[in-house]
């Protein structure tokens, strides 16, 4: 006899002894069955671990005759007795070797010993690798807070009682009440308190001491109402999902002690004790008086428990409380892991060739599962990006011109795991096509096809494009101007009407002045009278011509002053004022702008091009402008090209604002249009591609490495 295995102190080697040990079934396990999408399943588990198992009823009857005693031919002759099925042997063997890695079986205490220094290190270079390597979840710390939880459980159990949610459910519509009365101000504070780029670095450390401390209320709503559907809590701790800090408590007992309901009730835990909260602050800054410190305060904690984390909650594209009330509701466990796994696997052997086998998913369930894997890799996609730009624009406030360098850091660092994979991805499917490419290359094929590859490089078959922004308006058109100031007594001009130069499109008055060409005609008469006299006496005649003159010139200054009170077009177009009738009775300064007439049968865009793209434009090149509002496009050459810098036109502005040091100088290039059926409009806007000078394509590439090198290292 083995005295170290007689005494029970010394750890046997593990490999010899794995080959001649019997397992045996530890008594401890609970098995509860549950019906998982239309099958049943026994969810085992050992009062007080954290490790649950899954499986059929026909396994479950299995692993109770591993006793440690028992052959597996023993074990499959009473497996055939009990349920009719013949199991070979070997075949049970290599089953209960696959339980004994998942760590199953029952241990002595210095086999568990041994079976942790076999994998202590293992689990400390994974642990590792999680820390750094995947930003989706970053484990800080974890404890045990099962006792914690249990004493507590029994102070709260009033909170599962149908008064106290009737309570609740009141408290809910009134919150609800609140939130749509004020939702004009409520929403938009809620999309200004997320936005942390306005926030200052003691307005941060508030938010985030604020978001954690409820984070702390929402998981122990999570760990009390899994204790007392009688699940335990083991696994409590901190952690970071894509860097934003939270704490996390493991209730998946709950799927061994709950029912289907009343998991759902724990998953819905966290966010109803949220709402309370909320509902709480709610009446606290309803009461309050605007000013004090718990009305502000009240309302932050609105802000951060309100529409914004009810929302964030129950998304189910990450793993969240939304997730796991999803796949409690479809009945589908790991949707996530099931789904990505379905998609990959189908894309590895349908698209590259693999030889990989796909993962089966029933065909009805394929329409959900699809979907399902895209939406939640782009969202997860987009949240990793969300962090890298939020980074990048703290990096572009301390400098501006090199921030793209920590930039690109940080998104390396944050796609690192993703890199990673698509390398080893890329890796095997080289090593997959390897041989196959080799002799691929080596045909004729393949060098006909570098040849014309070559040739497309090298040619000079690319346009290079400017493009830019331009607005319409007529090459020919006149602004009225009052050169005398009136009363408006008649408007003869309508919007859109076509006019013939000469035409009278405005009427003014003026009483002061009519009285001045009135007197100044009767003082014309009596000079007139007074020459005439002069005349047939003979007598002071060079007097009187010489007022009668000056009066006359008098008149016609004041005549023709009167004629322009009357508004006439000066070229033949169209009225393009708006609402011109609205003159009527106005009183008009001098210079007032009072209708403006364009030709719109010939119409010229102001293009607007950049400074650094001006080196390529020229006089006769040819441009095409795209009209986003009439779906086609129109020809022509550029005319002129403005030699200093123009002013960029309201509603030409970029969508995202130019960031760097200075916005760049914009210069401006001009393109005729012809208009005969009058579908181009003043102040139609678009876009222009300006089509400079033919490059090939390496010469587009390294024109663009030599013009960046250049801008960042001359």
């Amino acid at each position: 006899m083995n005295l170290a295995e007689a005494l029970d102190v010394l750890p046997e080697l593990p490999v010899s002894h794995q080959n001649r040990r019997i397992f045996t079934m530890d008594t401890r396990y609970v098995g509860r069955e549950h019906i998982e999408e239309g099958e049943p399943i026994v969810l085992a588990h050992i009062p007080g671990s954290a490790e649950i198992f899954r499986f059929s009823p026909q396994q479950w009857i299995l692993v109770h005759f591993f006793d440690g005693v028992r052959t597996y031919d023993e074990i499959a002759h009473l497996m055939q007795e009990e349920t009719g099925a013949e199991y070979d042997p070997e075949d049970l063997r290599n089953y209960a070797q696959q339980l004994e890695e998942l760590d199953f079986w029952y241990k002595t205490p210095q086999e568990k010993n041994f079976a942790l220094m076999q994998k202590l290190r293992d689990k400390r270079k994974k642990q590792k690798k999680a820390r750094s390597g995947d930003l989706s979840r970053i484990v800080v710390a974890q404890w045990d807070a099962d006792a914690l939880v249990t004493s507590a459980h029994c102070y709260l159990t009033f909170l599962y009682t149908p008064w106290f949610t009737a309570l609740t459910l009141v408290c809910f519509a009134f919150t609800a009440y609140v939130f749509f009365d004020r939702w004009g101000q409520i929403g938009s504070d809620t999309l200004r308190y997320y936005t942390f780029t306005e926030k200052t670095a003691l307005d941060l450390a508030e938010f985030w001491l604020l978001f954690c401390a409820l984070a702390f209320f929402h998981e122990a709503a999570h760990a009390v109402t899994c204790k007392h559907y009688g699940g335990g809590v083991h696994s409590t701790g901190f952690h970071l999902i894509y860097l934003t800090p939270a704490f996390f408590v493991d209730v998946t007992q709950a799927w061994v002690y709950a029912n289907r309901f009343q998991r759902v009730v724990t998953m819905v835990a966290g966010i109803w004790t949220e709402l309370i909260i909320c509902s709480f602050a709610t009446l606290l800054w309803w009461g309050t008086p605007a000013g004090t410190f718990v009305h502000e305060f009240s309302y932050k904690v609105m802000l951060i428990t309100g529409v914004a984390v009810v929302l964030m909650n129950l998304n189910p594209l990450i793993k969240l409380d939304g997730y796991y009330i999803l796949s409690e509701i479809v009945g589908i466990d790991e949707i996530k892991e099931r789904s990505t796994s379905f998609v990959s696997t189908w894309v590895r052997r349908k698209i590259f060739r693999l030889p990989v086998e796909i993962d089966y998913i029933s065909p009805r369930r394929r329409w959900f599962f699809v979907p399902y894997a895209f939406l939640s890799g782009l969202y997860s996609y987009l949240l990793l990006y969300a962090v890298a730009r939020f980074s990048g624009n703290v990096f572009r406030n301390y400098s501006p011109t090199w921030a793209f360098v920590p930039t690109i850091l940080v998104a390396v660092l944050i796609f690192k795991s993703r890199i990673r994979k698509l390398g080893k991805f890329m890796q095997t499917v080289y090593l997959d096509k390897r041989d196959r490419w080799r002799a691929w290359l080596k045909s004729p094929v393949a060098l006909a096809s570098a040849a014309v590859l070559a040739i497309f490089l090298l040619l000079p078959v690319f346009t290079d494009r400017v493009t830019g922004p331009f607005i319409l308006e007529p090459v020919n058109r006149a602004v009225l101007r009052t050169e005398v100031p009136g009363n408006v007594i008649k408007v003869m001009a309508r919007e859109g009407q076509s006019v013939t130069a000469g035409e009278p499109l405005l009427q003014l008055q003026d009483f002061d002045l009519e009285s001045q060409v009135a007197s100044s005609h009767g003082d014309l008469d009596i000079a007139n009278a007074r020459v005439t006299q002069a005349a047939l006496r003979y007598k002071d005649y060079g007097p009187a011509e010489h007022d009668r003159q000056r009066l006359s010139t008098q008149y016609k200054t004041l005549d023709s002053e009167q004629q322009k009170l009357e508004l006439r077009s000066p070229i033949i177009g169209t009225v393009v004022t708006p609402r011109p009738q609205e003159l009527q009775g106005m009183r008009l300064n001098a210079g007032a702008e009072a209708i403006e007439i364009a030709d719109l049968s010939h119409m010229r865009a102001r293009i607007f091009v950049t400074e650094s793209e001006m080196r390529d434009i020229r006089l006769g090149q040819t441009v095409k402008l795209l009209y986003p509002s009439l779906f086609h496009s129109g020809m022509g050459e550029i005319l002129t090209i403005s030699p200093s810098v123009s002013q960029l036109e309201p509603g030409l502005e970029p969508a995202s604002p130019y960031k760097g040091i200075t916005s760049p100088a914009f210069y401006m290039v001009t393109v005729s249009q012809s208009n005969p059926n009058g579908e181009l409009k003043y102040g139609m806007t678009g876009t222009a591609k300006i089509y400079t000078v033919r490059r090939s394509l390496a010469a587009v590439g390294l024109r663009s490495l030599r013009d960046f090198i250049r801008r960042k290292l001359w």
